[in-house]
């Protein structure tokens, strides 16, 4: 609604020598609107860049816009920088290096985090995976260490040919035997597949079929051996 020309207009008129010191009321959904009307929206930033002391109010205020426009604009960063509860929080924001010498995903360089980056269901799989660890939920976070160096395996062996749930776990190991991972990780990705399919979470059990729990210990080695496997696969 907010997009039609029409509605545009009346948000025109709406804010039209509007005391914008009343934003601070209801940020959000207010500066969603006057972002709608570029005139409005210009005549908004005029305002926080005029701020002469700046409030707490005023920064929560600068911040809700921010993240409307993906924290591009310039100018009003570089006001915020200048205040100084504020200076390296927003030094942070600019630099155009964020990330960390060792982000943390099994000791990978940048350039090769880089390379997953684009793989949302791997990366859901991995936020799920480290929520399950921090709860110590192993059994469930074994599924979804599976599932993720699967989703790796299948993005990067780009002849497979097949949907993701027909790759399974001989052409898995397959795959990572043609890309010189060592007999002994192979081995390792091997049992992962088997222990997953005694995993009570996959498999709960029944009379004819025996499952049981992961242990913290099991799981850390499991992990191990996923880490090995892609310090290799995922080329620098």
């Amino acid at each position: 609604m907010l997009e039609k020309a029409e509605n545009k207009k009346r948000i025109r008129q709406l804010f039209k020598n509007f005391d914008f010191n009343r934003v601070k009321e209801y940020p959000l959904p207010i500066i969603i609107m006057i972002l709608k009307n570029k005139s409005v929206a210009n005549s908004f930033r005029q305002y926080l860049l005029s701020r002469k002391s700046i409030t707490s109010k005023d920064v929560d205020l600068m911040l809700t816009y921010l993240c409307q426009i993906d924290f591009s604009d310039t100018e009003v960063l570089e006001f915020l920088r200048n205040y100084t509860p504020m200076t390296r929080i927003i030094s942070k924001v600019t630099n155009p290096d964020l990330a960390h010498l060792q982000p943390g995903y099994y000791g990978l360089q940048n350039c090769q985090i880089q390379k997953l980056s684009t793989l949302p269901d791997v990366i859901e799989q991995i936020k799920h995976r480290v929520f399950n660890e921090r709860i110590e939920s192993y059994s469930v976070a074994l599924n979804h260490l599976l599932n993720e160096l699967h989703g790796i395996c299948f993005q990067i062996d780009g002849n497979v040919g097949n949907k993701s749930k027909d790759y399974d776990a001989n052409q898995v190991v397959q795959f990572l035997q043609t890309q010189g991972i060592s007999h002994r990780i192979c081995i390792g990705v091997r049992r992962l597949f088997d222990r997953r399919n005694t995993n009570q979470v996959s498999h709960p059990g029944s009379a004819n079929f025996l499952a049981w729990s992961v242990s913290e210990l099991e799981y850390w080695q499991y992990h191990q051996i996923v880490s090995e496997c892609l310090d290799i696969l995922v080329k620098a």
